[in-house]
């Protein structure tokens, strides 16, 4: 669950820069990001919320995402050279 008051608001247009979601120093397309909050990704969804006409998430549900995809093994930044 989404947890604004000790997570910093991510707005979903800010998402694809995120240092975990980068594949081989590239940005993921807008709509793969809100294809994720929508539709999810194998039963999995990216929590959001929407706050006036945007949508946002946090770190913390970016991590949760990636954890779940991967099995529960905890989300870490690539390093540089992968």
């Amino acid at each position: 669950m989404l947890n604004q008051d000790h997570d910093e608001l991510i707005r979903l247009a800010d998402v694809p820069r995120h240092p975990l979601l980068r594949r081989r120093g590239k940005l993921l397309s807008q709509a793969v990001v809100t294809r994720w909050t929508t539709h999810g990704v194998d039963g999995v969804r990216l929590e959001s919320l929407k706050l006036g006409i945007s949508r946002y998430t946090t770190d913390g549900a970016i991590r949760r995402f990636i954890d779940a995809l991967n099995n529960d093994q905890p989300a870490e930044l690539a390093t540089a050279g992968r």
